[in-house]
């Protein structure tokens, strides 16, 4: 086999690892090599993870008005401080152990509720988006850019 085959299965194996298990990379891999493992999706910035958010999530995260307890996730001036603020609403839309938590934990990635939300068997609520089946729930390249913006430090860039 092509050696770039080879490095393309490494590649999704180790998204795969990242998206199912919220494992952060310990290799000490710099940010360019995180960005390589987004996949097609491009590197994995704040607008890139920002415009997959408007596309994936915005219909009901982003609907006018926004329901209490829905966090805003619009691609808009405040998105990120939305993600990095602490979740409080409404516990029956989130389940009582989601509020407090953050979409994007700058002092320990390995705690931000995001990649774990979107991902089968989230630690609460349901997984997102809601009612996702095979062809709507997020593909692994997607989590794994969510991933690994978020292990590479969550700049606002």
């Amino acid at each position: 086999m092509s050696s770039s085959f080879n490095a393309k299965v490494r590649s999704l194996l180790l998204g795969v690892s990242l998206a199912l298990f919220g494992v952060q990379c310990s290799s000490g891999s710099s940010g360019s090599d995180a960005n390589a493992l987004s996949g097609d999706l491009g590197p994995a910035t704040f607008a890139s993870v920002a415009a997959l958010l408007q596309s994936k999530c915005a219909s009901c995260h982003g609907a006018d008005p926004i329901l209490s307890g829905v966090t805003d996730l619009r691609n808009d001036a405040g998105l990120y401080t939305r993600l990095t603020t602490p979740i409080s609403g409404a516990p029956a839309l989130l389940g009582p152990s989601c509020n407090g938590q953050l979409l994007v934990n700058l002092q320990t990635p390995a705690q931000s509720l995001l990649p774990k939300i979107v991902s089968p068997n989230p630690p609460c609520s349901i997984q997102m988006p809601e009612g996702c089946g095979a062809s709507s729930c997020l593909k692994t390249a997607e989590l794994t850019l969510i991933q690994n913006w978020i292990n590479s430090g969550a700049t606002q860039n």
